[in-house]
């Protein structure tokens, strides 16, 4: 699979469909950053990226602001309903949107 249909899955399943709204499905996150975080960590030379989300956030180089975001996100997911919305998480969207690009060119 290339980077680019990777992109494209990830933004026509899930991104462009849900996470875009005044309200969004908070597990939908979850849906579109493991795909990303993922390639990070391949691109990061560290091999196969883990099965537990938390593993993967935690052994990739990001943004110290985006991992704040992905904890906001965590803590709020396990306090509530699995289909559970909320509101759009602004940090999440612009790096899901520039992982997006950056993959896609």
């Amino acid at each position: 699979m290339t980077w680019q249909r990777l992109g494209q899955i990830v933004e026509t399943t899930d991104y462009r469909e849900y996470l875009r709204g005044d309200t969004v499905r908070l597990k939908k996150y979850l849906y579109v950053l493991r795909p990303l975080l993922a390639t990070l960590w391949i691109e990061q030379g560290r091999g196969t990226a883990p099965m537990r989300f938390q593993d993967l956030v935690d052994g990739i180089d990001t943004d110290p602001a985006l991992r704040s975001g992905i904890e906001e996100l965590l803590t709020i997911k396990r306090s509530v309903p699995e289909s559970e919305y909320g509101q759009p998480l602004p940090i999440i969207n612009n790096f899901i949107d520039s992982e997006l690009t950056r993959l896609e060119s």
